[in-house]
């Protein structure tokens, strides 16, 4: 296969490309020429990006240059464009970001949507269905809302939709049967429908109502049956979105007020009063969908949803089986190689391991012969062997080598704690006289306690549960902590309160009259200040005389 033989047998598909590229050339260029040619002068194409892997080859390349004028580039990877725009329609949608450019999103049907209807008695009868072209056209901007009125003659109607797609081949997209469960009549009534292009592209009828007056007025002649009305009601704006929307044409018909304005002036005096306008009622129609391509109904929706409950059900217990199966897996092999490493042999017996080897090895065999077989079982069938090995062999093991590991250091807390009763005693004071008798007490009896205990522990082997765990330990040693705390915290609230009343004797008494002593120290200081002036003064007199 060389290049030129792989362009030759893609040429149709070529074609295909350069139509699509000529087409979006000239549905760019109308619009940007009704829309925007004011505003930024002649058209032109600045860039041209591919994004993709096979659309990449030469071939498109010089379609892309020769069609648009420019030569393309490939910057992009496709998966990175798609995840920046993912990111860009987040940030756009989400309340807490701001994207900083004023940017929008404007998704398109790719398809030109029709519509026809016909009674239901006629059903199936192609020739007296009556439609309307092009009610959303190809390139048309969604979510869309139009609203259709049609000239009714009875009830129920079948309203039909299709698409045109690449080929001009019209493929049914959906069917409404629209009728009312009040006894009505209906005569050449107005019928209308809001009909909705939603996010994803799909075409329903939400709303259906017909208007019945109590005299049905002529209709002119020249109105049709398949009048077409779109009327602005875009609401799924935004503020990161602006949708497209069709401004309702405005109406070359004189207006009804002026006519009737006109009416009333040019009227005969011999003619009565104008008659009234008969009433009008809207009805609100029931909508049953009857089928709808790529929408599921309401109960099939229903009954998958219940499958899918089911599966992820099936699902959760599916892999609550197998972690139970794993975890008995995972067991076995761990404490196989634990024992036969030799890591536990001070803390279990050589018969209760060959036993617990034996064990393990019947339930590995067990396991192989369930795989082999495709048998998987229950979860609680895994889980009841898993703690049948653990209760009789694995959990005595590990709780002798735990209490082995952690008894001296417990044991030698205990020791301090009574070292330091001691030291209490021998210092204490006469108005501890009653705890420090408790705190004798507690330690000659936690003192016989614990050579009791070192005793047992000496004449236990670690193959054997101890009798005395280290969780009793740490009772006795809390016990006598907290008999400790509380003479420590009355000896500091003793002394804290010597310390004050020291501090309160070292302080001289408060000045009661301080006024008195300040007038006096005034009186002082005046004194001093007259006898060192009048010596001044008499060397004054002696040196000018005359002064």
């Amino acid at each position: 296969m060389n290049r030129v033989l792989f362009e030759k047998l893609s040429e149709p598909l070529f074609n295909r490309l350069s139509e699509l590229f000529s087409r979006t050339l000239v549905t760019a260029t109308d619009k940007f020429n009704t829309e925007l040619a004011e505003k930024f002068g002649d058209f032109r194409i600045d860039a041209c990006e591919i994004v993709g892997g096979t659309s990449r080859v030469p071939a498109i390349k010089r379609l892309v240059k020769s069609i648009f004028g420019v030569k393309p580039t490939t910057t992009l990877n496709a998966d990175e464009a798609v995840a920046r725009g993912c990111a860009l329609q987040c940030a756009m949608l989400s309340p807490t970001f701001k994207v900083a450019r004023q940017m929008q999103i404007i998704d398109y049907a790719p398809f030109q949507i029709d519509f026809r209807y016909w009674h239901q008695s006629s059903y199936g009868q192609e020739p007296e269905s009556k439609s309307v072209r092009s009610l959303f056209s190809r390139g048309h901007a969604l979510p869309f809302t139009k609203q259709i009125s049609i000239n009714c003659q009875s009830l129920p109607i079948i309203a039909a939709f299709d698409y045109v797609n690449d080929s001009n081949q019209i493929v049914p997209i959906g069917e409404y049967k629209i009728y009312s469960t009040q006894n009505i009549q209906i005569n050449k009534n107005q019928l209308k429908l809001k009909v909705r292009l939603d996010n994803n592209g799909i075409v329903v009828i939400y709303s259906a109502s017909v208007t019945i007056e109590a005299s049905s007025p002529k209709k002119n002649s020249n109105n049709s049956e398949n009048q077409v009305e779109d009327i602005e009601m875009n609401n799924e704006q935004n503020s990161s979105q602006t949708m497209e929307t069709e401004e309702p044409q405005p109406s070359t018909e004189p207006n009804e007020n002026s006519n009737n304005t006109e009416a009333a002036d040019h009227k005969d005096p011999k003619e009565g009063k104008k008659p009234k306008k008969p009433k009008a009622t809207s009805v609100e129609l029931q909508i049953e969908p009857l089928w709808i391509r790529g929408k599921l109904l309401d109960s099939d929706l229903q009954k998958y949803k219940e499958i899918e409950l089911n599966l992820i059900l099936a699902d959760k217990n599916c892999k609550e089986k197998m972690d139970a199966k794993n975890a008995l897996e995972e067991y076995i092999y761990e404490w196989r190689d634990k024992l036969e490493a030799g890591g536990y042999d001070p803390f279990v017996e050589n018969n209760e391991k060959q036993s617990f080897l034996i064990q393990l090895q019947t339930e590995e065999q067990w396991l192989y012969d369930q795989e082999d077989s495709g048998v998987v079982h229950s979860k609680s069938v895994y889980e009841e062997k898993l703690n049948k090995m653990r209760d009789s062999f694995s959990a005595a093991i590990l709780k002798r080598k735990r209490e082995f590991e952690t008894r001296p250091s417990l044991l030698e807390q205990l020791g301090q704690r009574l070292q330091q009763s001691r030291k209490m005693i021998e210092t204490a004071e006469e108005v501890e006289r009653d705890s420090i008798k408790k705190l004798e007490t507690e330690t000659e009896l936690k003192q016989k306690w614990f050579d009791e205990s070192c005793g047992v522990f000496q004449s236990t082997p670690t193959t054997c549960n101890p009798s005395i765990t280290c969780d009793q330990i740490k009772q006795q040693t809390d016990s006598l902590d907290s008999i400790i705390r509380q003479i420590v915290n009355d000896r500091n609230r003793r002394n804290e309160e010597k310390r004050r009343q020291a501090e309160a004797a070292k302080q001289p008494p408060p000045q009661q009259n301080a006024e008195p002593q300040q007038q006096q120290q005034q009186h002082n200081n005046d004194k001093v200040y007259q006898n060192s002036e009048s010596p001044h003064m008499e060397v004054d007199d002696e040196i000018h005389p005359t002064i």
